[in-house]
This record gives structure tokens, C-alpha cells and sequence, in this order.
């Protein structure tokens, strides 16, 4: 099964955890995002008490063996990690 972990979790999040929600293919297992209470919200909002949570990206890419990684944080955001 592909691990896969979100960076950010903005609107658009909502939309691709639907894809892992069912799947037999892979699994979503971390999820980063500097607001720690927001990012157990999202988690409480979908049931996923089993993702880890990370508030350093670098911590989430270190420690987790992920296959995939979804940077969906607002295309600004993006830009300055490049």
C-alpha cells in the first residue's frame, strides 16, 4: 500500500482526501500544517484519528516513509518553499 502525506491543508484538501478515504491502493498517514488545532479539526472533521500530525515539514519528510506527498497549501505558499 502507497503512503502518501498532505502538506497543507487548505479547501482543495478536502477534495483529494476523498481519494484515500476508500482506497485499497494507498493510505493517507501524515498530514502537516503549522496550526496544530486546525489540523486536529480537519483530522476530527474526516475520521482520521490514525494520521499523524506534523507542524515542520521537514520532521514529516524525515520521520515518514511516505510514497506520495500533496503540497496543497495556497500557491504563494508554495513558491516560497521552492
Amino acid at each position: 500500500m502507497l503512503k502518501a502525506g498532505f502538506i497543507g491543508l487548505g479547501v482543495i484538501s478536502d477534495e483529494h482526501v476523498l481519494g484515500y478515504l476508500d482506497s485499497s491502493d494507498a493510505e493517507l498517514v501524515a498530514v502537516c500544517r503549522r496550526d496544530e488545532a486546525a489540523a486536529r479539526a480537519w483530522l476530527r472533521k474526516w475520521n482520521l484519528p490514525r494520521v499523524r500530525y506534523y507542524a515542520d515539514v521537514d520532521d514529516m519528510l524525515q520521520r515518514e516513509s511516505l510514497d506520495i506527498v500533496e503540497i496543497l497549501t495556497l500557491i504563494t505558499c508554495t513558491a516560497l518553499m521552492l
